[in-house]
Order: C-alpha cells, then structure tokens, then sequence
C-alpha cells in the first residue's frame, strides 16, 4: 500500500513525502519499495543523494551480499531454445533489481566499477525477461568503446534476438539474423 502511495505521490510531485513513504516499506523489508527507494537515492529523488546506501538497498531489495562476486553462467542460446519463439515470460521485481545492479555495477554507482559483475547481473535480468536487459547485454558483447568484454558478436545477436522475440523494436537489426551469428 505503501509503494502505491508512493508512486502516485511522486507523480504528483511531492517527491519527498514519496520518497519517506518507501523508506518506511524498505524499512518493513518490501522489495519492491527497497528498490523504488535505492532508486530514490541513487537519482536524488526527495532525498539527498546517496549512491552508496543507494546500491545497499538494491542489493538488500535480491538478497545480494554487495561484497560477494557472482557468477550466473546465463547462456542466451539456450534460452533461446527454451523461448521457442515466444517472449520470456517477465519475472518482476526481481528481472528490474539484477538489472539496476547491474547498471550501478557497469557505472561505478556506490559500487566499484566491475564491468564483467554488471554484464552477469544484465544478463541474469535478461534471463527474467526484461527486455531493456537483453538490449542492454547485446549492447555490451557488440561493442569494445563502453567496456572492457571481448567482443562476442554471435553472444550479442542471440541477446538482441530474445529482445526482439519479446518486442523490444530494434532499428537496423537484420543482422541479428544472419547466418553467421546464428
């Protein structure tokens, strides 16, 4: 009740009372507040900024140790496999924390900046069906400028192919089909 109370408040702009709303369902251990609220944090959305505690309460919202590496092994392929020509089925909140964990984990955001962390929980997000994730981890494995991956350009089309089997639109992406990154 809280987080609805939340997000309608900072709609109509009372960010502040929004932002106390999820740190009291942070506070009652509501994962979707705790990520609403890290979020908050992290933007500086009714609080003062704060990345670090921001990247705290998002690793609290998974059950993730934030000092602890991981490791998923999440292979786009097979998921393709498994999609059968059908969109993931989205697995919320959970596919949003992996992915803002990830995204803090690629930008340093109250974290160490650790390239290869963030693309493991991009992809982990991914595999839950979020499509921004799967853009996102087919962004990574196609380009050297952002980061420090080695290219993998089949490991990207497969990525973008889930994207676009869950209808993400994806401009110029014929290549994403061709034989060679099949």
């Amino acid at each position: 009740m809280r987080v609805a109370m939340a997000i309608a408040l900072r709609k109509s702009g009372q960010s502040k009372e929004a932002a106390y709303q999820l740190q009291i369902a942070s506070n009652q251990e509501n994962r979707e507040a705790m990520l609403l609220y890290g979020l908050s944090l992290r933007y500086g959305y009714g609080v003062k900024k704060d990345l670090d505690v921001s990247f705290l309460w998002i690793c609290k919202a998974a059950s993730i140790d934030s000092r602890k590496k991981y490791e998923f092994k999440i292979d786009p392929k097979i998921l393709l496999t498994k999609a059968n020509k059908k969109a993931l089925p989205t697995v919320e909140p959970d596919c949003s924390i992996y992915f803002e964990i990830g995204q803090a984990f690629l930008n340093g955001w109250g974290c160490t900046r650790n390239v290869k962390q963030g693309v493991e929980f991009i992809e982990k997000s991914g595999s839950l069906g979020y499509s921004d994730a799967m853009c996102e981890a087919g962004m990574l494995w196609a380009s050297k400028k952002r980061n420090s991956l080695k290219k993998d350009m089949k490991r990207a089309a497969a990525w973008f192919r889930l994207a676009d089997l869950s209808g993400a639109e994806l401009i110029g992406s014929d290549w994403i089909y061709n034989k060679k990154y099949m």
